[in-house]
């Protein structure tokens, strides 16, 4: 009495707990080939890196590569403005700045692009920035593996695949 001897498999699949609690319990339960309706594969394959810019996959160090010693030298207008930094053209495209002083203290925009000292922003702002206004700024990416090598020295951690073609 009480002992079990042999089981029937009358079922496989996958169960799931719908509800229950106390002396009651909803079972939800589906055929191994429920699983068939997931994507496949699990890594998709794009021209460009997947991953978004300093985050877990990408791995890159923020603070590493953030300059916190900005400030404004001349303003042409609220979206264009010429700074102290010295950089190669395009280093701060696709990247961000956030103003630290003045009366954009604790604004960010996106940058779109960046010239000998010269800063253009995608939008222009509320209020212009005043020269002397100080910022904290960092760089961005085109997520192509040339980039993320010569940019980051993180080519290990890129997962564009350039060389796949596109679906027509």
């Amino acid at each position: 009495p009480g002992v079990v001897i042999d089981a029937l498999k009358w079922f496989m699949g996958d169960i799931s707990v719908e509800s229950g609690g106390g002396l009651s319990m909803s079972w939800k339960v589906k055929s191994f080939v429920q699983r068939l309706n997931g994507n496949y594969p699990l890594r998709n394959y794009y021209p460009n890196c997947p991953y978004a810019l300093y985050d877990a996959g990408c791995g890159v160090n923020k603070a590493a590569f953030t300059v916190e010693s900005g400030h404004v030298t001349a303003v042409y207008r609220s979206d264009y403005f010429l700074t102290n930094l010295t950089f190669t053209d395009g280093y701060y495209e696709q990247g961000g700045i956030e103003f630290m002083s003045g009366s954009l203290t604790g604004v960010c925009a996106p940058i779109k692009g960046s010239s000998e000292g010269r800063i253009l922003l995608i939008v222009p702002m509320a209020a212009t920035p005043a020269i002397g206004d100080t910022f904290i700024i960092y760089p961005g990416c085109d997520k192509k593996p040339a980039t993320c090598l010569s940019k980051f020295n993180n080519f290990n951690r890129n997962r564009a695949t350039p060389y796949i073609p596109l679906p027509e």
